[in-house]
């Protein structure tokens, strides 16, 4: 691997419940380097948003937890974890599925040609006004081809028709994740929220959300410099934060 810290301590697991989970019970009683990694071929009790579960195939996909320590982070712009994420998972779907339209989700969803392949939760550990450290959970579907839970999910071997060496795969994430964190921690924080967002699914489009328990339809406009959608409803500017707004797609 092309990295100076990524990936550089990793730890496989043939099964797990939650890798972000056995990352936080493991920082309990072990110290570890910045950039250590927790992957497992499989996790029957993974995480997603808003409490959801994310399925994936024993041994078909990518699904792992990273650890960061961005001290340098104020919290309020803890969100910028979750954008150089997806900026980095962005560019490893274009390395290797150059023709296809990748975008990204707000907050945190990896989607090609409209169809998720891979998602983000991250879990910061605070201290009064410091991100202590942070675990950075990634799924990314490679060669599982079908999904129960979803008619919107997609892998590289749906877009593609080929299976897919995950390895390589794994190892081209852990050099843009490590880019993309040290474009942060030089502080090119502004350079990064205006790539981030535009990159953003729907961006200056009108879909539909659930607003307040309301469908409505609204112009995405980006995002706050702390990670809330910027939203046109009703011909006015509001900000919406994850528990206030769902995607209607």
């Amino acid at each position: 691997m092309d990295t100076l810290f990524t990936g550089r301590h990793l730890i496989r697991l043939e099964a797990v419940a939650s890798t972000n989970t056995f990352l936080q019970e493991y920082l309990k009683a072990n110290t570890l380097p910045e950039g250590a990694v927790v992957i497992s071929d499989q996790q029957f009790d993974g995480r997603g948003q808003r409490g959801n579960t994310w399925e994936s195939e024993t041994g078909k996909n990518l699904t792992f937890s990273l650890l960061w320590k961005p001290v340098f982070l104020p919290i309020n712009f803890q969100f910028d974890l979750n954008r150089i994420t997806a900026l980095a998972l962005a560019e490893t779907l274009r390395f290797f599925m150059p023709d296809e339209k990748v975008c990204i989700k707000w907050p945190n969803d990896m989607l090609v040609n409209e169809k998720k392949i891979g998602g983000v939760l991250i879990e910061n550990s605070l201290r009064d006004s410091q991100i202590q450290h942070s675990i950075v959970g990634i799924g990314l579907n490679v060669n599982q081809e079908a999904f129960r839970l979803s008619a919107r999910a997609t892998s590289f071997i749906a877009v593609t028709g080929e299976e897919m060496e995950r390895e390589p795969v794994m190892e081209k994430m852990f050099e843009y994740l490590e880019a993309w964190y040290l474009q942060a921690r030089s502080g090119n924080l502004e350079e990064i929220r205006k790539r981030f967002d535009a990159e953003l699914f729907g961006l200056n489009s009108r879909l539909l959300f659930s607003i307040g328990g309301r469908e409505q339809e609204a112009l995405v406009c980006g995002t706050t410099p702390e990670g809330k959608l910027k939203l046109e409803v009703n011909g006015k500017m509001q900000e919406f934060d994850l528990q206030a707004v769902k995607w209607l797609w």
